[in-house]
């Protein structure tokens, strides 16, 4: 009988420690104004504490490692990798050029206003199986080799860089990554002519190195907090971000085939999958001044104050393999081309882009 209650007791107690052991924890200084304003000073020590308390019951309820966000903000910037891709407009001459953007989201459902939510989930939920990548731009070079190395071999090397913030809803989209690629397709079965107005592209296989530097996440804009003690009031305006610190080179392999129709439409598919190794993990910070006020006016401290968390994810990598079925739309005058290229992961995840450049 013993054994049973003591079984109890120690279960219970792992309940409760599992219960906050995961919850996301603040670590705070408050800011000191000992010297510029000792009457402030004793009144910053209640106050602070009744800011923290108003901000722990905001956030509180989020995993300090809140893995399905991470992961999926991981998949998510693997998918964005290939803006500009040309997979549908190979058997070209001499060369492609192609600049594009391609925006990527890795979603327990194919919804995107999950992403707009992500702060109403992750309060109610800990955690959220929710993520994006976005390269807003990358430029493609591609090079037919058939006259100085191997026929029918395509070459391409790819470049894309940006850092920005974007307005999602009432949060913002954190886009910062460097993505750096060489390419190669080879031509199994060349472009044959059906008839005047339609003309298949045959099948191309291809492969490459892309590596990508990744800081992306979301920045969730929080309530803000203000306390008052007599004459003396405090506030702060708080930011939590969420923000991958990625290092991840993909190899993708790819088998796609293309037709034109009628001299200006072009229709591409294709399969394959995507390898992924590296490091990424998943990082958070709290942002925010700490403001103090006497009678209205702002009060400088001698030492300012902080609020931080020690929340995040280390190895929140992508999946090492990830099938994939790819199709695009495009159209073409002469050289110019303008391609809608779309990808469906198996792992509920997709990419969609845009591309335009010349094909010679």
């Amino acid at each position: 009988m013993k054994r049973i209650k003591y079984g109890i007791m120690i279960f219970m107690a792992i309940c409760f420690l599992n219960g906050n052991a995961f919850s996301l924890t603040i670590n705070s200084q408050a800011p000191d104004y000992s010297a510029v304003n000792p009457l402030l000073d004793a009144a910053v020590s209640g106050m602070f504490s009744t800011i923290l308390t108003d901000l722990n019951n905001d956030i509180g309820t989020i995993k300090d490692n809140p893995v399905k966000l991470a992961e999926s903000f991981a998949n998510a910037g693997t998918y964005s990798n290939f803006a500009a891709t040309q997979r549908g407009y190979q058997g070209y001459d001499l060369f492609a050029i192609t600049a594009g953007s391609m925006f990527a989201g890795k979603m327990s459902s194919f919804d995107i206003n999950k992403l707009k939510g992500v702060d109403n989930e992750l309060k109610n939920n800990g955690d959220v199986e929710v993520g994006a990548g976005w390269q807003t731009w990358a430029i493609q070079v591609g090079l037919n080799t058939s006259r100085w190395i191997i026929e029918d071999l395509y070459l391409g090397l790819k470049f894309g860089v940006a850092k920005f913030n974007m307005p999602l809803g009432d949060n913002k989209l954190k886009v910062d990554y460097i993505s750096i690629g060489a390419l190669a397709n080879y031509q199994v079965l060349k472009e044959r002519a059906l008839t005047g107005a339609l003309v298949w592209r045959g099948i191309s296989v291809g492969s490459g190195l892309i590596y990508q530097k990744n800081a992306t996440g979301i920045i969730l804009n929080l309530d803000e907090k203000t306390t008052i003690s007599g004459q003396y009031s405090m506030e702060i305006d708080p930011n939590l971000t969420f923000a991958l610190d990625s290092n991840i080179v993909t190899i993708p392999l790819e088998v796609t085939t293309a037709v034109r129709l009628a001299w200006f439409l072009n229709l591409s598919v294709g399969v394959g999958a995507d390898i992924n190794f590296g490091k990424s993990n998943l990082t958070a910070r709290i942002d925010s001044d700490i403001n103090a006020y006497d009678t209205g006016v702002l009060v400088e401290p001698d030492t300012p104050g902080y609020i931080r968390t020690n929340a995040g994810v280390d190895g929140a990598n992508p999946k090492v393999f990830s099938p994939k079925l790819m199709a695009g739309l495009g159209f073409c005058i002469g050289p110019v081309i303008l391609d809608l290229p779309m990808t469906w992961y198996i792992s509920k995840g997709f990419n969609v882009g845009v591309s335009a450049g010349v094909v010679w």
